[in-house]
């Protein structure tokens, strides 16, 4: 069985006092047997080494009555082969309102409505092509990144019912347990696994075993596809590194996943000529489309999403409270019905001491009607749910659109809200989700408080849950101690040091990572630029230009006709064919002596053929190959090569449907001519990627406030705050950087506290970087106060 070190769940590994699987032990050291060659100790590939330590680490477990997992087919018997899940059911079988498209709001005097014309977006053909190539030939995963009410799931309803055939098995799971389950089943060939509103599946409790289980979907060869729908935010999320070479290729692996294709989604149309036309035949578009008044955001509107947004600041303060307090809380990862008695204790974080003396809760009963009540039809800001089969109200729902919008803003939440959740959830499970959610946030002290309390109230696994936040806040800091240190012998020394026979399971586990970072290690070092610009053959993949020339040459001879542009006698052409050859290898590979890249030769061959071909031939990928020589010469900075290219790009851009690349070149270019005008229309024309290549230009050249400007957008539009936070510090904003990172880390992006250590640590401020390091935030962003236990000692109790 192929295996690599970076699929292995912390299920598999046995955190905390759970001993590993066998066929763990066996797939780890077939893994180190890989590496026999390479510098690994002879110990760690010893499988009778790791299968005695296991056997005694399992007896030490037996003997303080933990569980110890069996081999894969140790039962009595075999079981028959398992169908496909109760989940998939055919297409024609699915409705709208089950794959959970949000109808258009009532227009007054109407109770119900039904779905609008689908308005076409700029993807449509893409997305289509995609799917129809997971489901006949092969697996695609493709991801719509939007914010809430901007058409995602609509566009993914469309998507489906308009190119796959009725009888295909689509199935929607809700959560993250709901899809592993359904994967320890056979998933049809040609399936549609569809993930709406995925922060839900990959949140931090059940992330790893998600990653692995998606990933041998992926990687199989029969067709199915994965359909995603995903907020910005926890797009963003996935793209943070943790200092931590294996959880980096774990969160690398999760992003690659889901970023293979990834179709922005804005919430605003910026030709509304088709929206306008349907607008005739249909009342709610027509609606919609008065109510944006020429702001584009038609989507939005169409389902009253803004209106809950502008009447919440007309809310009495008791009203506003409570809907706070509910959004607040779904921040923090509660994710069951809100009762009553948590909003209300929630709420006095937003109430002042006025308006808490209140001698009754007569107020509340109020409030809540006062929030209950919708804007038009059943557009509501909180509304009662039971999803008992009893009657009565179970808890409060709020709207997922005033949620979206509090997690742009990514405001800090008052450490009420914390404390009401700890005195109010009762239930061992939601308890642990907050763990990990404050986790997720370096807010490591309210994650052991969740933790231990469900541990104390007997939920299976809790025990394990605190294990393991112990676990990783002393194996980080060992991570951080051995960083600035060389890799080689005094790794492998310490590594070696860990893995005795009477190790307790934490030491055991702690050997196991040893190992796999010294693997990692030897596979090279983490790139992070793999994840700053996530690739992938769909939206956000941008064909390399340079490849484009390599095909170019590959498809010719020294024989070849494509040599006749040039005018050359046949004898002369083998001696420009290695010619060729050794200029594109010069820029490939070779390096020149200060570091940098070797140029082409400014009397270029390469750029003379490439040249030839394109006025012979105007092919797409003629134009990017001569694009690319371009500019790899000398000259590359010379009005006469920029104008040269600039023409070819803007060839190109009319033709290329996938254009990112083109708008980045031709931005560059405009920049270089000081044409800043041109660089704000092209970079209207795109989305984050094109703001992020406008502020970098803008800050290049001296621009700060049109920079600023820039990064302050992007941090708005897509909840990611780390370009303005590092241009700050850039330009000696430290203080207003540092400030501004705390907010985005506790918001919920625990991996940027490496960025805040190196901060603290570049100011002089050593001791509390170790503190950070150690013991996280508290929930306002301040260094925090907690302080881990010790690990539990070899052979005690839980």
């Amino acid at each position: 069985m192929a295996f690599s070190v970076t699929t292995i769940s912390d299920k598999e590994r046995g955190i905390g006092s759970e001993a590993p699987t066998l066929d763990f032990v066996q797939l780890f050291v077939q893994r180190c047997q890989a590496y026999a060659r390479r510098e690994v100790l002879g110990e760690r590939y010893d499988l009778a080494i790791w299968e005695r330590r296991r056997e005694v680490l399992a007896g030490v477990l037996k003997h303080t009555g933990h569980a110890v997992p069996e081999p894969r087919g140790a039962s009595a018997a075999p079981s028959a082969a398992p169908g496909p899940s109760p989940l998939f059911r055919p297409l024609a079988e699915w409705t709208p309102d089950a794959f959970g498209v949000q109808h258009p709001m009532a227009l007054p005097g109407e109770s119900q409505t039904d779905l609008s014309p689908y308005i076409g977006r700029s993807f449509d053909t893409a997305l289509r092509q995609q799917v129809e190539q997971g489901h006949r030939s092969r697996p695609r995963c493709v991801t719509l990144s939007g914010w809430s009410s901007a058409g995602k799931t609509r566009s993914a309803w469309w998507v489906v019912t308009s190119t796959l055939p009725e009888n295909c098995p689509l199935a929607r799971p809700d959560d993250a347990r709901a899809l592993l389950e359904l994967l320890q089943h056979p998933v049809p060939d040609g399936a549609v696994i569809f993930l709406d509103d995925a922060a839900e599946h990959l949140g931090p409790a059940h992330l790893h075993e998600v990653v692995q289980g998606l990933a041998e979907l992926l990687g199989r060869q029969e067709p199915v596809v994965l359909l995603v729908t995903l907020d910005p935010a926890t797009l963003g999320r996935l793209t943070e590194l943790t200092g931590d070479p294996v959880e980096d290729r774990r969160i690398q692996r999760a992003l690659d996943l889901v970023a293979r294709t990834v179709h922005e989604v804005p919430d605003e149309l910026q030709d509304l000529s088709e929206a306008r036309q349907r607008a005739q035949e249909d009342p709610y578009l027509r609606h919609a489309l008065a109510a944006s008044d020429g702001t584009g955001r038609l989507f939005p509107m169409l389902t009253g999403g803004p209106l809950l947004v502008d009447r919440h600041e007309r809310l009495s303060p008791h009203a506003r409270a409570l809907v706070t307090a509910a959004g607040e809380c779904r921040r923090l990862g509660h994710g069951g019905p809100l009762p009553d008695s948590l909003l209300k204790a929630a709420a006095l974080a937003h109430l002042d001491e006025r308006q808490r003396a209140v001698p009754h809760d007569g107020w509340l009963r109020a409030a809540l009607a006062e929030a209950e009540r919708p804007v038009r039809g059943q557009v509501q800001a909180l509304f009662p749910v039971n999803t008992s089969r009893a009657y009565g109200i179970e808890g409060y729902e709020v709207s997922p659109y005033l949620v979206n919008q509090w997690v742009r803003q990514a405001d800090f939440i008052d450490v009420t809200v914390w404390q009401a959740l700890y005195d109010h959830v009762e239930d061992g499970e939601q308890l642990v989700r907050l763990g990990h959610e404050a986790h997720s946030r370096a807010v490591y002290g309210w994650a052991y408080r969740y933790f231990t309390k469900a541990a104390s109230l007997g939920y299976q696994g809790a025990a394990t849950a605190v294990a393991w936040l112990v676990q990783q806040v002393g194996e980080r800091e060992k991570v951080r101690s051995a960083a600035g240190t060389t890799a080689g012998a005094d790794v492998r020394k310490a590594a070696a040091g860990g893995v005795q026979a009477d190790d307790d399971p934490d030491d055991f586990m702690a050997a196991i990572e040893a190992t796999l970072a010294e693997m990692e290690e030897i596979e090279g070092a983490f790139d992070p630029r793999l994840l700053a610009r996530p690739g992938g053959d769909g939206a956000w993949f941008e064909a390399d230009f340079g490849v484009a020339a390599k095909d170019v040459l590959e498809e010719l001879t020294p024989t070849s006709s494509g040599f006749d542009v040039l005018g050359l006698p046949p004898e002369k052409r083998g001696a420009l064919y290695r010619r060729l050859w050794d200029e594109m290898e010069g820029v490939h590979g070779s390096k020149a002596p200060d570091g940098d890249f070797w140029l082409l030769p400014t009397h270029s061959w390469l750029v003379s053929l490439l040249r030839a071909m394109t006025a012979a031939h105007s092919s797409v990928r003629n134009r990017e190959a001569l694009v690319w020589a371009l500019e790899n010469k000398p000259d590359a900075d010379s009005p006469a090569n920029m104008r040269e290219r600039e023409e070819h790009l803007r060839v190109l851009l009319g033709r290329w449907t996938s254009s990112r690349e083109v708008v980045r070149r031709l931005q560059t270019i405009a920049a270089q001519r000081g044409r800043w005008s041109d660089v704000d229309k092209l970079t209207s024309m795109g989305g984050r990627y094109e703001l992020e290549t406008a502020a970098e230009l803008y800050e290049r050249f001296g621009l700060h406030t049109a920079a600023e400007q820039l990064n302050s957008e992007i941090a708005s539009e897509y909840a990611d705050q780390r370009a303005l936070i590092e241009f700050w510090w850039r330009v000696g904003r430290r203080q207003q950087s540092e400030a501004a990172l705390r907010r985005h880390i506790v918001a919920g992006n625990r991996h940027s506290v490496e960025r805040l250590i190196t901060m603290l640590r570049e100011t002089g401020r050593e001791a509390e970087a170790g503190v950070v390091g150690r013991s996280g935030l508290e929930p306002d962003g301040s260094t925090a106060a907690w302080t881990p236990p010790p690990r539990r000692p070899q052979g005690a109790g839980t």
